[in-house]
């Protein structure tokens, strides 16, 4: 998703696209008010050049701190921060961060100053991030099948039947913003009945085992085409009913360069991490030690108690 700034010899690109700025101290501002959170800033003028709120650029600037081994590359990317979101407290934040991720309502005022009012419900945040984490489960999932092409895909399956069961109302979220904007929305979740269709079906003998997941992938990611805008206008209009399609944008770039992002193998932990090294398998060498540790009881865990359990035996006669 591009703004097109000028057309000269050198065409010139920003991918600045952020749905308010903050009031103060780099965040929205957010009240939760029962089930909804309401959500407020100014309308965008992209005169910061830090842009606290843009999604896109704090994902291409840690992108490029992690390939230049900057010491801030630490920090987690923003899909991957929604992705493992798993309470209200850690959306809550994000939301307050970045803006409502699908609005039911936003309000303009005109000013001066000219500020921007969305209302996002909790359960249906809740819901997108469940689909967005099952779908950048199902990219990795895609690349571990491409490396390993005879692995089983059963827990492909299961991640495409969490995303069929949780966008079951994309239809009428859509025609809820076409009676807001008047107007078609530039998404279009035409293709969900073939996602269905493929959460139901069974293995093809014939086929890669990996290509039902390929297929909803690409599905999902045509859902939040990709476009280009000849004014910051336009280019905020795509983005006035929540952020949504920059975080498709972004899953669109995991999937077609699947080496950024690795999820942790500690079963207990099951979070996704920016790697560091293509072979890294945990998000942190605690993670390492507490999964090796458990995977080493499992093995011999079992013969030494048995062990034990024989020396007491011979001991009590």
């Amino acid at each position: 998703m591009l703004y097109l700034s000028c057309m000269t010899t050198v065409e010139r690109f920003w991918s600045a696209f952020a749905w308010a700025e903050p009031m103060q101290d780099n965040e929205l501002h957010l009240i939760t008010i029962g089930n909804k959170l309401q959500i407020s800033g100014f309308f965008p003028t992209y005169k910061n050049r830090s842009r606290p709120t843009d999604l896109l650029s704090w994902y291409e600037a840690l992108r490029r701190n992690r390939s230049r081994g900057k010491p801030n590359s630490e920090e987690d990317s923003p899909h991957v921060v929604f992705a493992n979101a798993d309470n209200d407290e850690k959306l809550i934040a994000f939301v307050k961060r970045f803006g409502p991720v699908v609005a039911e309502f936003v309000h303009e005022e005109f000013g001066p100053p000219h500020l921007l009012t969305a209302k996002q419900d909790l359960a249906e945040l809740r819901r997108e991030r469940f689909v967005y984490c099952s779908a950048l489960s199902l990219v990795l999932e895609v690349k571990r099948s491409l490396a390993r092409p005879k692995r089983r895909f059963d827990f492909g399956k299961s991640l495409i039947r969490d995303i069929v069961s949780n966008t079951s109302h994309w239809p009428e979220q859509w025609e809820r913003e076409r009676k807001l904007r008047k107007r078609e929305p530039s998404w279009r979740p035409t293709e969900l009945d073939r996602i269905q269709q493929i959460a139901v079906s069974g293995k093809d003998p014939f086929l890669p085992a990996d290509l039902d997941g390929r297929i909803v992938i690409c599905e999902l990611l045509n859902t939040f085409r990709s476009l280009v805008f000849p004014n910051p206008t336009e280019l905020h209009s795509s983005i006035r009913y929540g952020i949504r399609p920059l975080l498709y944008a972004i899953l669109r770039t995991e999937f077609l360069h699947p080496r950024e992002t690795g999820v942790c193998e500690n079963t207990r932990c099951r979070k996704f991490f920016a790697l560091k090294r293509t072979d890294q398998q945990f998000c942190s060498s605690l993670c390492s030690r507490h999964q090796r540790q458990r995977d080493y009881w499992q093995e011999s865990g079992k013969e030494r108690r048995a062990a034990r359990m024989d020396q007491k035996r011979r001991y009590s006669r």
